[in-house]
């Protein structure tokens, strides 16, 4: 039985999102690429935010809390289905419907192009502590406040007043 676990390949892409190939995690990290990626705003019923911590053991923004469930568009899957996966894999949420919001290219220590969503849940979230820890729902009235008092990741001081702006 083999226990080696194939790397996780992530697309590449250039500034206008034109595919480019393939590489491992490690690859993109390492060597910096351009890769697609994906954000997700999720909310319950009564349209608050869920928000969390990232574990001190993840590649990026360690500890740092985020607004979105996030991760890396695999090679040969669309924005939606990755968002889809990501939201299983991290919340154990399967949802029917994903509103695609916008993409954005992000440049920071790590260069991606991010598709950026929202849904809307009413089941009970089930995080992954590898993936998802203190998680909580805020209303958005709170969201300015919250982010100025704890310390997330920067994407979030960059896209949410993107969101806020254009979609609320």
């Amino acid at each position: 039985m083999n226990t080696h676990e194939e790397p996780e390949m992530l697309t590449v892409v250039n500034e206008l999102d034109t595919v480019l190939g393939k590489a491992t995690k490690d690859q993109v990290l390492s060597e910096n690429l351009l890769h697609r990626g994906i954000g997700v705003l999720v909310f319950n019923l009564k349209n608050e935010l869920l928000i969390h911590q990232r574990p001190a053991d993840k590649k990026t923004s360690p500890n740092l809390w985020d607004c979105f469930i996030a991760g890396g568009v695999r090679f040969g899957e669309t924005y939606e289905k990755a968002a889809m996966r990501e939201l299983e894999e991290e919340i154990g949420v399967n949802v029917d419907r994903i509103n695609f919001l916008f993409k954005e290219l992000m440049v920071l220590k790590y260069s991606f192009m991010l598709a950026v969503f929202e849904t809307k849940i009413s089941e009970k979230i089930k995080p992954s502590a590898r993936e998802v820890l203190n998680p909580e729902f805020i209303k958005l009235s709170e969201l300015e406040k919250v982010l100025k008092e704890r310390e997330f990741s920067k994407k979030n001081y960059m896209l949410i007043p993107k969101y806020l702006k254009e979609f609320q």
